[in-house]
């Protein structure tokens, strides 16, 4: 996604409400880079549940976090960024139980 800030240095950005998003959070976002800041680190306890046609975080992302961290990541065919189509949440919930049992 694009977003371009309004004469006021922000833009409204929401799913079931707006928010203001202001310019100095974009700028934070910016210099504060997951992939620069995690790019030494693995982070083997790290674990990413992703939709493969999630329109507001591309997959291509996780894919990219997770190979350079060596974080697991778990996709939901087909699911978007809000997981909300029939079966969806229930498949979340069930890779979400398997990470959390395998964790002992």
């Amino acid at each position: 996604m694009v977003f371009s800030l309004n004469n006021n240095g922000c833009f409204d950005f929401g799913f079931e409400r707006m928010m203001t998003v202001y310019d100095t959070f974009v700028d934070e976002l910016k210099k504060n880079s997951i992939l620069n800041l995690y790019k030494d680190i693995k982070c083997l306890n790290i674990h990413i549940i992703h939709g493969s046609i999630d329109n507001v975080v591309p997959i291509k992302h996780s894919e990219e976090f997770c190979r350079i961290t060596d974080a697991n990541l778990y996709v939901v065919d087909n699911a978007n960024h809000r997981f909300d189509q029939p079966g969806q949440v229930e498949k979340v919930v069930q890779i979400a139980l398997k990470i959390l049992l395998n964790q002992n």
